[in-house]
């Protein structure tokens, strides 16, 4: 009887035991299937390390130095080095290397060391930038497993190449942009600001995303006047010097670097290019050629390869200014047609090509390396598949998609440089991090990703973002129109081939500056003239007349090639009046016009045929205004004696 009353006493409270057990088993099993996982990935996290490591010590950059590892490393070490080659490249990595330069001396070990400290940062910044992107920080983790182990991030740290900073930078500012998210503060929109400046001087398909990311985060928040005006005199204080220096050296609006000799490069549809420059009496020539012309992106499954051909020629006078960038631009004109043929090659290069110069097949990372490129594409297309399927719950974290698209615009189909492989590992992290995004809103149905109560306008963020470029450009136009200013009086000559007409119209081709209809060099009867325009009748050119200007001078003629049997009328106008009448003019010496200008506003530059249009191909050698008249009746004026 006892002892079962003890039993039946005793029994409740084993059902309550046995109830309490069988709810925390369960617990207890996750947390220890999330301990297993966490276990392995800071587990793989330490491979990646110990393999970047190891990669550093194996094939130390300080021991690679030719062509563009040999360039930067040359570049940073000579701190006042200032060639146009030097003054090419943004400014960042050089000072990276001077630095780097500075506290190894070449000591290999040393730059082991520090090369392999920054490889390691660049992966934990971008898992930074991971915790503040979604809320899981298991995703956050695997993303950082990922990133170390990606073997794009570890074989370019085997080479000084600007990528080797930018993934770091770029890292730290999208962490800078989505922490400015969060506390909408004043001090973290400048330090979101400061690192995406960084981020442009060290490679300038940076500015584009700086330019999304701020406008759009401008926009969200609140405080704009004083957030704007603080950030505009942060960059005016960083990209003001290097201004300066720019069109000291280079006489052009250039604080990124001089992007204009790749630009021109890939207008130009040939496979290489000569350029030729001069400042002064110091001439320099370099010939540069993309890696990508040479290799087969998409072997073995096709033989494809470029279809460039040949070598551009360009000359560059640095003392003249932006005069030589925009007639070698205005060379190589981007029809539709040579613009689709230039982004469906630049597209192929961009998710195709190997990387270049981490793709030595003698390094098993690099041969991994190589065949990981077929991955981009597919999953290029997959997230922005995943991104239109998600975009309502997306709401509010929809900036990181729109980055993807900016990067792809940018770099795949404006014609701004040739593309490489490489140019594509900024977008690698961006990838990883939208999956690690569509990830998280998966595990957390129903919950936003990023809430925020006012979400940007889409079209209010690309037309201001829009408007930003406009107004660095209208800047770049402002400070060549004041630099033309400067030089004119500095010389007191100004060539009408420096400026923009302010109309322009004629029978057949097209204006050319400083060169023939046909894009030969100005000749009127064995002279030949450096400057000048090459027109075609019946043409008509008009000017604004600048000011300071009291004469205009100019010989004119027919072409030597093309004007031998032609027969034309010239004539300049002042304010529309006709002020000089060369009468019927045949091929033969040059004529000669020294005309005051007596206070007026626009000048015309008229050629009107007087015969068969077959062969009116004229020019108006050494046209410029002059500040004062030279001493002595007769103009001197210099010609170019180059075939």
């Amino acid at each position: 009887m006892h002892s079962h009353s003890l039993e039946t006493a005793t029994a409740p409270g084993h059902r309550w035991t046995d109830a309490i057990a069988a709810r925390l088993s369960p617990i207890s099993l996750q947390l220890t299937s999330t301990n297993v996982l966490y276990a392995i990935l800071y587990g793989l996290i330490l491979a990646g390390a110990w393999l970047r490591i190891d990669y550093v010590l194996q094939f130390n950059p300080v021991d690679h130095l030719w062509s563009d590892p040999q360039r930067h490393w040359e570049q940073g070490i000579d701190a006042l080095r200032a060639d146009p080659m030097a003054l090419t490249d943004p400014v960042l990595y050089q000072l990276y290397i001077g630095v780097l330069g500075k506290l190894t001396l070449k000591d290999p070990l040393l730059v082991a060391f520090y090369t392999a400290l920054l490889s390691l940062c660049t992966p934990w910044v971008w898992y930074r930038f991971l915790r503040e992107l979604q809320p899981s920080r298991q995703l956050a983790t695997a993303g950082w497993a990922a990133l170390s182990l990606l073997p794009s991030w570890i074989a370019i740290y085997g080479y000084f190449m600007q990528e080797t900073l930018l993934l770091p930078l770029l890292g730290a500012a999208l962490w800078a942009s989505w922490r400015c998210r969060r506390k909408e503060t004043l001090r973290s929109f400048l330090l979101m600001a400061l690192l995406w400046a960084l981020a442009g001087l060290t490679r300038g398909i940076a500015i584009p995303l700086a330019a999304v990311t701020c406008t759009w985060l401008w926009l969200e928040q609140g405080d704009k006047w004083r957030k704007a005006g603080y950030a505009l005199l942060l960059l005016g204080l960083i990209l003001g010097p290097l201004t300066v220096r720019g069109y000291q050296e280079l006489g052009i609006f250039a604080p990124h670097g001089n992007g204009k000799l790749v630009s021109i490069y890939t207008r130009s549809g040939h496979k290489q290019i000569n350029i030729h420059y001069r400042r002064g009496g110091e001439r320099w020539n370099y010939w540069f050629a993309s890696p990508s012309t040479g290799e087969k992106p998409l072997e073995p499954l096709s033989e494809w390869q470029t279809a460039r051909r040949g070598a551009a020629e360009v000359n560059i006078d640095l003392d003249q200014g932006g005069e030589d960038w925009q007639r070698a631009v205005a060379e190589y004109p981007l029809t539709v047609s040579r613009y689709l043929w230039i982004a469906r090659e630049n597209l192929i290069y961009l998710f195709f090509g190997a990387s270049w110069p981490d793709k030595n097949t003698e390094r098993s990372l690099d041969r991994i390396n190589i065949q990981m490129r077929w991955l981009w594409a597919p999953l290029t297309l997959l997230l922005f598949a995943a991104s239109a399927l998600y975009w309502r719950r997306l709401r509010n974290a929809r900036l990181l998609a729109v980055l993807l698209l900016t990067w792809i615009f940018v770099q795949g189909l404006l014609p701004i440089a040739v593309n490489e492989g490489r140019y594509r590992k900024p977008a690698e992290g961006l990838l990883l991090a939208q999956a690690a995004l569509l990830l998280s809103l998966r595990r957390h149905r129903g919950r936003e990703a990023v809430p925020r109560a006012f979400p940007p306008h889409g079209p209010t963020v690309a037309a201001l973002t829009a408007a930003g470029l406009l107004c660095c450009a209208g800047g770049s136009y402002l400070w060549q129109r004041q630099a033309l200013a400067n030089q004119f009086s500095h010389t007191g000559t100004l060539y009408l081939s420096q400026l923009d007409a302010d109309y322009h119209r004629q029978g057949w081709g097209r204006l050319g500056l400083d060169k023939t209809v046909d894009r030969g060099p100005l000749k009127i009867h064995g002279h030949r003239y450096a400057h000048g325009l090459g027109v075609h009748a019946p043409s008509e050119t008009r000017y604004r007349i600048p000011d300071g200007a009291r004469y205009f001078y100019s010989r004119f003629g027919l072409d030597d090639d093309d004007g031998r049997r032609g027969l034309v009328q010239f004539k300049v106008l002042l304010d529309g009046a006709t002020a000089y009448d060369s009468g019927t003019f045949a091929w033969g010496e040059p004529g000669e016009v020294l005309l005051p200008l007596d206070g007026a506003d626009s000048l015309t530059l008229l050629v009107q045929p007087l015969g068969s249009r077959n062969y009116d191909h004229a020019v108006w050698a050494a046209a410029h205004f002059l500040a004062a008249v030279p001493q002595g009746a007769d103009m001197q004026v210099e010609e170019s004696t180059g075939d």
